[in-house]
């Protein structure tokens, strides 16, 4: 079964050592379990929701802003983009997540298994990159109230812009992105997994895959960290602006609070509240990611509640923060 005259060089690529063919010989060492009915119908239930509140409440604000003349602003242009980004997890990614959770093998094939992490990786990156322009544009209008604000062909530019990196951050999984099989005797097992170029690191065959490393370092500072940095840079500053700035007119007496300020007081809530939201449902998952590609013996089950929590919540951060 296995070669084991093989020398292992460093820098050398890792060589395959298992023939797949000598497993139609054998039976599966363990056997798979069927889960509950209770836990698949909890599975179900989480993706149907979230489903749900994207198919719809997406599809709505899509359509306010093609209906509505009125609507076609600036910010309102990128909160449909937003949208649009989140209709594409719905359509081509939530679906995938539930069947592969509650079925015992990957059940869709190859090209799906490529397809469903591209435009997954895809949405999520235009979201993220659109609230990011959204923080940007709103810093532009407070901070340089009386420069011309974005026109449309920046904001046709910046949106085209954000979905080539977009495109970019995605397609190597489009490569990696691979149905692994173990063909037993008695069964066959698939599963959706990267596969990414290995090296061997020492002469006793230990490996790395530094493609992998250096992807998922990538996609950590484009999808969290840079968004993370900017939208906090710039609601600060936007906050800090509408604190201290006056408006005309006489205070009210006997102290109380004038309209301005309430509004003033509302907006900077609703900021603390925007970030809020993005750190919270956003940063487990990108932990968990983060970890699992850095740690090469680091694996977190898909099959546990808390992961289910976790990836629910970060399918959840853009119709969220569009409501906030």
């Amino acid at each position: 079964m296995f070669n084991t005259s093989i020398r292992c060089e460093i820098g050398d690529p890792k060589e395959v050592l298992l023939d797949p063919n000598s497993l139609l010989d054998m039976n599966a060492p363990y056997n798979r379990t069927t889960p509950p009915a209770w836990e698949i119908a909890m599975k179900i239930s989480f993706y149907v929701v979230a489903m749900l509140v994207d198919l719809i409440g997406n599809s709505i604000v899509i359509l306010i802003v093609i209906l509505n003349r009125k609507m076609r602003t600036t910010t309102n242009t990128l909160i449909a983009n937003l949208a649009i980004s989140d209709l594409l997890v719905a359509c081509f990614c939530m679906w995938a997540h539930v069947g592969n959770n509650v079925s015992q093998n990957w059940p869709f094939g190859n090209i799906l298994c490529k397809v469903n992490t591209f435009f997954q990786i895809l949405a999520v990156t235009s979201s993220v990159l659109t609230l990011m322009i959204i923080a940007v544009e709103r810093f532009y209008a407070v901070v340089f109230p009386f420069k011309r604000n974005w026109s449309p062909t920046i904001t046709g530019i910046v949106i085209v812009a954000s979905w080539i990196v977009s495109v970019c951050t995605a397609f190597p999984q489009l490569i990696v992105r691979k149905e692994e099989k173990n063909r037993w005797r008695d069964r066959t097992d698939r599963w959706c997994t990267e596969v990414w170029p290995e090296f061997y690191v020492d002469t006793e065959c230990n490996t790395k895959a530094p493609g992998k490393i250096y992807y998922s370092i990538v996609v950590g500072l484009v999808m969290y960290f840079l968004p993370i940095l900017v939208m906090v840079f710039t609601y600060s500053i936007i906050a800090s602006r509408l604190l201290r700035r006056k408006h005309p007119g006489r205070r009210p007496s006997g102290g109380k609070m004038s309209s301005q300020d309430r509004a003033k007081r509302k907006v900077t809530k609703m900021l603390v509240m925007v970030l809020f939201v993005f750190i919270v449902c956003w940063s487990p998952h990108q932990v968990i990611l983060l970890y699992e590609n850095l740690n090469p013996n680091g694996k977190v089950s898909s099959n546990t509640l808390l992961w289910l929590v976790f990836v629910s919540l970060s399918f959840e951060v853009p119709v969220t923060l569009k409501k906030s």
